[in-house]
């Protein structure tokens, strides 16, 4: 139109690119044409950018969203592995943070996960190693909330090759 939108579908699109589909749900869909996709090659990506202070949009790349394929691809099999990453505070480069394999399982901080969900990390500075922390809707608590934290790794208290000393521990907090 004459503002710069792009509308696929529509003639009215209010976004810098709009796809629409009278009847049915739309679909933006991304195809790699090549006749011959081995494992590990990317099918193609999402990327987000910023604007250097200076003007210029020299691939300050933020944040991206990237499929590998996951096997060879032929007629029948056409596993992928999807892939998470974001920059840092204070640096250029991007970091792999999530990764959804074939198979279903979800890895964070890893790129192999081995269970449904498989969180990995450096020690923190309280110990931990994963920590999951569970707050009210409002992110507001007061004295009737509860928060539930679950804590796996060290919890300062973990001799190393004690058997006695659980490397977890589950904690219910009273907010009060």
């Amino acid at each position: 139109n004459n503002i710069g939108h792009l509308g696929i579908g529509t003639s009215t699109p209010t976004a810098r690119l709009e796809v629409a589909q009278i009847d049915n749900e739309p679909t933006f869909k991304l195809t790699r044409m090549d006749d011959t996709i081995g494992d590990a090659v990317s099918l193609g990506k999402i990327q987000w950018s910023s604007q250097d202070a200076d003007g210029t949009s020299d691939e300050d790349i933020c944040a991206q969203i990237q499929v590998l394929s996951a096997q060879v691809h032929d007629t029948d099999n056409f596993g992928t592995d999807m892939i998470f990453y974001t920059a840092h505070n204070n640096s250029s480069s991007l970091d792999e943070r999530m990764r959804i394999l074939d198979d279903g399982n979800i890895g964070i901080g890893t790129n192999v996960p081995t269970a449904t969900l498989h969180v990995e990390r450096e020690v923190a500075n309280d110990g931990s190693l994963a920590r999951f922390v569970f707050m009210t809707d409002d992110n507001v608590v007061d004295a009737n909330d509860t928060i539930i934290e679950l804590q796996f790794g060290d919890d300062n208290t973990m001799t190393a090759g004690d058997p006695t000393v659980a490397p977890f521990y589950l904690n219910f907090r009273d907010s009060d």
